[in-house]
């Protein structure tokens, strides 16, 4: 293993003295440093942590790890570029193969790397002097490390929690706490009433303008006062229209006798014939009336006035071709 340290302390009357460490306390050549290589070149590099662990263990010396590129710059001040290139074996399966070696720093004063065997009585050795540090990352023209790059962005983006979508079989019905019963659960459940959905046939569909007109004139033909849900059991239309139209052509009573009911404005309240009293509710209009504005609710003979308008559109003063 490699280590640096400074040039100081490579003094030789320190070494021939007695030296502390528990290492070295039964070596009879006690001091000696192995200095004939201090005058080779080395590089420092800083390894990626999944290649620092393929090669931490390795015993066999021969066998070829990787070779630097150096690429000098045609210009004179440019410069160099440098790069690694990893071994092809199994030791580097599935591992990206270039690597860039960026420069940290270039002329490094003082600073040198040591090795000793630990498996033979040797001494420690100089190997060489440190004369720059990299920075070594994968290119990114490498095929395997794009890989590898995909492969963390899909499990990174893949969300640590789904939601599962539970069909009617496999619902698991009501919780039960600890020491409960089930059958409470049961009995209890029944208290919340479902509200039964609006089939197609219990939906209303919105009558012309004219032809609510004429349903309401001939309802208030007959009872003089009518509740909103008589009035609408009686139409069959949507409230928010009903009451639209309703607007138009009668007043609502807030107190007396006939309160929160219906009757016409003054300026339409031509039926003398009609019963003073509230309409009962579930009255519904005659089905001749529904879907024609010509046609007109049938009453008997002695109800009709000689001046009453045959219809809403004449009573407001616009002719069926007007009709909007």
């Amino acid at each position: 293993m490699e280590e640096s340290f400074d040039h100081e302390s490579l003094n030789e009357e320190e070494f021939n003295g007695e030296m502390t460490d528990a290492g070295y306390e039964n070596d009879e050549d006690e001091g000696d440093l192995d200095m004939k290589d201090i005058g080779e070149e080395a590089w420092l590099i800083k390894l990626p942590l999944f290649l620092y662990e393929k090669w931490a263990d390795l015993d066999d010396e021969s066998l070829e790890l990787a070779r630097v590129r150096v690429y000098s710059q045609q210009q004179p001040y440019g410069p160099d570029q440098y790069k690694l290139v990893i071994a092809e074996n199994d030791l580097h399966k599935d591992l990206p193969k270039e690597y860039e070696l960026d420069i940290i720093n270039q002329g490094v004063p003082d600073s040198y790397c040591f090795c000793q065997d630990v498996n033979a009585d040797t001494l420690v050795s100089l190997s060489g002097t440190i004369k720059a540090t990299f920075n070594m990352k994968p290119s990114a023209n490498d095929v395997e490390y794009n890989k590898k790059l995909r492969e963390r962005t899909m499990l990174a983006s893949k969300p640590e929690r789904t939601i599962r979508i539970l069909e009617e079989e496999e619902s698991r019905g009501a919780y039960v706490p600890p020491g409960g019963s089930s059958a409470a659960v049961t009995k209890f459940s029944n208290l919340v009433q479902k509200k039964a959905k609006v089939t197609m046939e219990q939906k209303t569909t919105r009558i012309p303008k004219h032809e609510l007109l004429d349903l309401l004139f001939g309802a208030f033909s007959r009872y003089m006062y009518w509740s909103f849900r008589g009035l609408k059991d009686y139409a069959k239309q949507p409230e928010s229209y009903l009451k639209e139209v309703l607007s138009e052509i009668a007043v609502l009573d807030k107190k007396g006798p006939y309160n929160n009911c219906y009757h016409l404005k003054p300026e339409y309240n031509q039926k003398e014939s009609a019963s003073i009293s509230i309409a009962p509710q579930g009255l519904e209009a005659p089905t001749a009336n529904v879907g024609s504005g010509d046609e007109q609710p049938e009453f008997d003979d002695d109800d009709i006035m000689l001046d009453q308008p045959n219809s809403a559109d004449e009573l407001f003063g616009y002719d069926d071709d007007d009709d909007k």
